[in-house]
């Protein structure tokens, strides 16, 4: 009578799970044979999954130089100031000082920006329609959304 018999063969770290398997199998060892290709299709599948996702404090960005920290979301990638989720919208952050700005300016956050975000949204893309408006909190915190309508421009 044939017998499979596990055992481990390979080198360095990690083992590889090998099997005896003799040259006329029993009739125990067919359907161990018969499941083989089963098992090596579901091994396949399981490496096909989704990537893990990376621990908060892998995904934190703190940023001494700019001044900034925030986490990045899940399946996102980050790169310098910007943001891109797995969709490919685009988010970026820049960072600017207040230091000597002007009291208006200042008095008038966050309605004092709008214009700087047209401008600059204009420069990148082709507004379609006026820009909307309304109160949200962001981390907590009271923060004001502008939503441009755009149109990205052909190359």
């Amino acid at each position: 009578m044939a017998r499979i018999v596990p055992g481990c063969t390979g080198t360095g770290r990690l083992p590889w799970l090998a099997f005896a398997v003799p040259a006329v199998p029993s009739l125990l060892a067919l359907p161990v044979l018969a499941a083989l290709p089963a098992l090596a299709a579901l091994l396949v599948l399981a490496s096909c999954g989704e990537p893990a996702v990376p621990s908060v404090e892998k995904r934190t960005v703190d940023d001494q130089e700019r001044g900034c920290h925030f986490v990045v979301p899940p399946r996102w990638s980050y790169l310098g100031e910007e943001l891109r989720s797995p969709g490919g919208s685009v988010f970026t952050i820049e960072v600017l000082s207040l230091v000597d700005a002007d009291p208006k300016f200042l008095a008038e956050l966050p309605e004092s920006l709008v214009p700087q975000l047209e401008a600059r949204t204009r420069y990148f893309f082709s507004i379609v329609k006026r820009a909307s408006r309304r109160q949200t909190t962001v981390g907590g915190e009271p923060a004001l959304e502008v939503a441009f309508p755009v149109q990205v421009r052909g190359l």
